[in-house]
């Protein structure tokens, strides 16, 4: 089956929903082919969580294999608003997640390995079977154990991930090395920058302009065939660092024509951030970058 049309997951289909953590799942399909295996651990047992259609609402009628699984999942809490539950924890992607605090927006996202980062081919390690465990009503978190996967590497992580104000995720991995890669980066972010108030060479109109219906866009060009009327686009604006001595550093993002790798010595914490948060300084309602 490859499914290209709108599927949405439907709330109600969520595991425990009666528990302080419930989960839901991303179909199959576009980018997401990776084939991803669940298992619930539960007080007296350890499950297989299979695929379903009936977890989600199509746009067009679809027909199954009976082999589908999903590409990921997704962790609701209860709202504070009647009937409505929030998303605050998603994995999708080869081994990409993030997660959100109490009232934000979703941002950065992050990985669980990086093999040969800023090289060519760089090789994206897979998260490809999770076992989840079923929270008590009284959990203030949510455990689970997902193995990773990659010709290069082959490991087991924990995630304990608590939920608030202040949302937080304690991390524990082994890792197995196949073959020696060039480059092995821990905990390495990712974000969206297209290009912000320090770009020197912001997308401009063509004086030749004709537009063709078709949005024609590629992130490293400044040569565009489009109207671009925002002032900025981005996720996040910088790289915020702190050092062993306690200094803080920031360095402002850029899109480059070519990768660029700058190295940081002595960093003990460090996050991509979003600093600008005035949404009149993006005049972008439909991608709320803000």
């Amino acid at each position: 089956m490859i499914f290209t049309g709108e599927s949405v997951f439907l709330p109600e289909h969520t595991v425990w929903p009666s528990h302080p953590y419930r989960l839901g799942f991303f179909h199959p399909g576009y980018y997401y082919k990776q084939r991803v295996l669940f298992h619930a651990i539960e007080p007296d047992r350890i499950r297989d969580i299979p695929f379903s259609p009936s977890y989600f609402h199509y746009d067009k009628e679809i027909v199954f294999s009976g082999r589908e699984s999903f590409a990921g999942f997704k962790v609701y809490v209860p709202s504070a608003r009647p009937g409505v539950q929030d998303e605050f924890l998603s994995f999708l992607g080869a081994s990409y997640f993030r997660a959100i605090a109490k009232g934000l927006h979703w941002g950065l996202s992050t990985r669980g390995l990086g093999i040969d980062t800023g090289l060519s081919p760089e090789e994206f390690p897979n998260f490809r079977e999770f076992w989840i465990r079923q929270p008590k009503p009284t959990d203030a978190s949510l455990q689970f154990y997902a193995l990773l996967d990659s010709p290069s590497v082959t490991g087991g992580y924990q995630f304990n991930v608590h939920y608030g104000e202040t949302t937080t995720m304690d991390i524990q991995a082994t890792l197995l090395f196949r073959k020696k890669p060039q480059v092995v980066v821990l905990a390495p972010l990712t974000s969206m920058f297209y290009f912000g108030e320090n770009t020197v060479n912001k997308p401009t109109l063509k004086p030749d302009y004709q537009p063709t219906g078709k949005t024609e866009f590629s992130m490293n060009k400044t040569d565009f065939k489009r109207r671009e009327f925002r002032p900025e686009v981005h996720d996040s604006d910088g790289l915020l660092m702190e050092t062993a001595s306690g200094e803080k550093l920031w360095a402002p993002l850029d899109n480059p024509r070519s990768v660029v790798v700058r190295k940081f010595s002595d960093v003990t914490s460090f996050s991509l951030l979003q600093r600008d948060r005035d949404l009149s300084h993006y005049l972008d309602l439909e991608a709320r970058i803000s």
